[in-house]
């Protein structure tokens, strides 16, 4: 059977508890999970050195464990050797896995951005956020996926009406109080856009706080539909000069944030509209190892195995101790 979809989601994976071991091909999405540590991932969405405050180090990694017990991966890597690696639960919170699925996330951004730019689509950035006047956090934490979908579906009717391209990309992120606040990257327009001001508040020297006018783009449509939806009334529109930067800059100041953040269970902090553009996936020749009898039918098929991850490792030695097979761990260091 074949996965399908960006990434492989654990919770997802029923067609494994079958037990049937079998060499079918698995989607380039088991292909990115298991493959997270490879040049692929590491050179092209590299969320680790992006930060001039924050480091996540990549030392580290190997050390760590699926908080939720991602299954193993078997890849042919020459000969009659498998390289066996772990896949990604897709939980944020996965002291593992939480950055393999902000690279996810980030890749399809970057390159979604990238196709819309290739169509000839411009791209607009808006901001939202939820309204201050003793707004709790857990009451905008309860309402702003209310509010963002009204806000949405207005957009999304005004640019029907007005015979706009719809596509988006939303990324939600903290503020320093705590409420919601979130960046979306969108092909939509509204047609009453013109130069104008805004207010800009500050904190002066003595503490005070000091405002002043700034040059923005203002809409009237946009500010009556933020307002109507609930957030509140502050907005920010800009035109996307570099699609790539822009796509970067979401990862560089969100995703971040975002793995170390405590949000409520089930919250959407990155999400797409269907008009976002879907990537053809390869296949690969990956084998999910799920139950004791996957073990058992690995061991039948390789005489090596090379494991990128000590938790992987230790897995490896627990179910195949008792069978002639060589386990190493990484390439370069050689233990069993």
């Amino acid at each position: 059977m074949i996965c399908s979809g960006l990434s492989v989601a654990f919770t997802s994976l029923s067609w494994m508890r079958s037990g049937i071991f079998s060499r079918r091909p698995v989607s380039i999405a088991a292909w990115r999970t298991v493959f997270q540590s490879t040049e692929i991932f590491d050179s092209a969405l590299d969320l680790y050195s992006t930060s001039q405050k924050l480091v996540l180090s990549k030392s580290s990694k190997s050390e760590r464990k699926c908080d939720y017990h991602a299954p193993f991966f078997a890849i042919p890597a020459g000969g009659k050797a498998y390289a066996l690696r772990q896949g990604c639960c897709n939980h944020w919170d996965c002291g593992r896995c939480g950055q393999t699925r902000a690279k996810q996330e980030y890749w399809r951004i970057v390159q979604g951005a990238l196709a819309l730019e290739q169509q000839g689509q411009a791209l607009w950035f808006i901001t939202i956020t939820t309204r201050g006047g003793g707004l709790k956090v857990a009451e905008a934490e309860a309402g702003y996926l209310e509010w963002t979908n009204r806000f949405l579906s207005r957009l999304r009717a005004d640019a029907k009406r007005i015979s706009c391209s719809w596509c988006y990309v939303q990324v939600t992120e903290r503020q320093k109080r705590r409420h919601p606040h979130s960046h979306i990257l969108s092909t939509y327009v509204p047609d009453d856009i013109v130069e104008g001001c805004k207010p800009n508040y500050f904190t002066k020297a003595d503490g005070s706080v000091g405002m002043e006018n700034i040059d923005a783009i203002r809409s009237d449509y946009l500010q009556e539909a933020v307002c109507s939806s609930g957030l509140g009334e502050q907005y920010d529109i800009s035109k996307v000069r570099s699609s790539s930067a822009v796509s970067r800059y979401i990862g560089k100041y969100l995703f971040k944030s975002s793995l170390l953040t405590a949000w409520p269970t089930g919250w959407k902090r990155v999400r797409y509209s269907h008009s976002w553009p879907k990537f053809e996936q390869p296949k690969t020749e990956a084998i999910p190892i799920v139950k004791k009898a996957d073990w058992f039918a690995l061991a039948c098929l390789t005489d090596k195995i090379v494991c990128y991850e000590n938790a992987v490792y230790a897995a490896a030695v627990q179910h195949l101790w008792a069978y002639p097979v060589q386990i190493a761990l990484r390439e370069d260091r050689q233990v069993g």
